[in-house]
């Protein structure tokens, strides 16, 4: 039973789930061959990036403020304001910081790869009748940058509106994170001087090898950006945080969920029919979400929002990012 593992590893989980979070699957039985294109340091980077103890999602939450946020999502829909029924186009801005103008040794990823990026933004959001509209691709080299992600970088570069979607690619140093965002919508509504420093803080941040079509297919399918996506528009993992007590993410409608799913499910999955879901919380109905995005799964098992998310995601959408039909 997935109640059965070592404790140390519970508590932290439990912590991590607070701050810093892990994502990914494990590389166990992944090809070691790298894609044509990519030399074999990129494709044991993603691999890596990806291990069972490895890849992290940085996105943060502070659990007073979701508290505080959850009673302004609840009114706002007690007073009909919120519809999911009508499609809403969120613009998408793409910027891409490199260190030189190499895929291989300097992340600069090709158009066709951010075509596919889209495709898979796209059909991700769909049943949450969200389009994306591509406005701009920008293209930086800066060794600096490409190292280091900062203020500097997101005030040069970020649209600084709520309801742009800004998406910095760059690697992301220590080789243990596969992307973030620094602030969930309510934070900008909640502190004026993060409302002011907008620019320098919204937006999602992804490394280059996540992206379709990189130097491990197999493995990263450009669900990273889908999942930090939620992010942006409002959800939780669905592990939070991470016990089966609790409010857990807020939306009815995915089952309780202890820890992340990558830490019990064999990590080479490669085909949806290996897809197969535990349950780490047995005493509670349904089993562990491994087919939503907002669960740790390999990304070829990851398809869904629930209904609940879909409606979170509007609401917040609206509420934070004045994002409505």
């Amino acid at each position: 039973m997935a109640n059965n593992r070592n404790p140390m590893l519970a508590m932290r989980d439990f912590l991590s789930a607070l701050t810093l979070v892990t994502l990914g699957i494990s590389a166990v039985g992944v090809s070691a061959a790298p894609t044509s294109g990519f030399g074999q340091a990129s494709y044991s980077r993603a691999v890596g990036l990806f291990s069972h103890r490895g890849g992290l999602c940085g996105s943060r939450f502070q659990p007073a403020a979701l508290v505080k946020s959850e009673r302004r999502l609840r009114s706002s829909r007690r007073t009909g304001r919120q519809s999911n029924t009508e499609w809403v186009t969120i613009p998408v801005n793409f910027h891409i910081i490199s260190a030189n103008d190499t895929i291989q040794g300097g992340g600069a990823v090709t158009d066709e790869q951010i075509d596919a990026q889209m495709d898979v933004l796209r059909d991700s959001f769909a049943t949450a009748r969200i389009e994306w509209e591509l406005l701009n691709v920008t293209r930086t080299t800066n060794t600096t940058w490409f190292n280091s992600i900062g203020r500097e970088m997101k005030a040069a570069l970020g649209s600084g509106k709520a309801g742009v979607l800004d998406v910095y690619i760059s690697t992301i140093a220590g080789g243990q994170i596969a992307g973030y965002v620094r602030a969930f919508p309510s934070r900008f509504n909640d502190d004026p001087t993060i409302e002011s420093d907008r620019k320098m803080i919204d937006g999602v941040v992804i490394d280059w090898i996540t992206l379709p079509n990189g130097p491990a297919p197999d493995i990263l399918l450009g669900k990273t950006l889908v999942h930090e996506v939620g992010h942006w528009a409002g959800l939780l993992h669905t592990f939070a945080p991470g016990s089966c007590q609790g409010p857990g993410d807020y939306v009815d409608d995915t089952p309780a969920q202890a820890f992340a799913s990558h830490l019990e499910i064999s990590a080479n999955i490669t085909t949806a029919d290996q897809c197969v879901a535990r349950d780490s919380c047995p005493n509670l109905p349904g089993s562990d979400p491994i087919n939503n995005f907002m669960d740790y799964a390999a990304e070829v098992c990851q398809r869904e929002f629930t209904p609940g998310q879909i409606s979170r995601m509007r609401g917040i959408l609206d509420l934070y990012r004045g994002i409505r039909p």
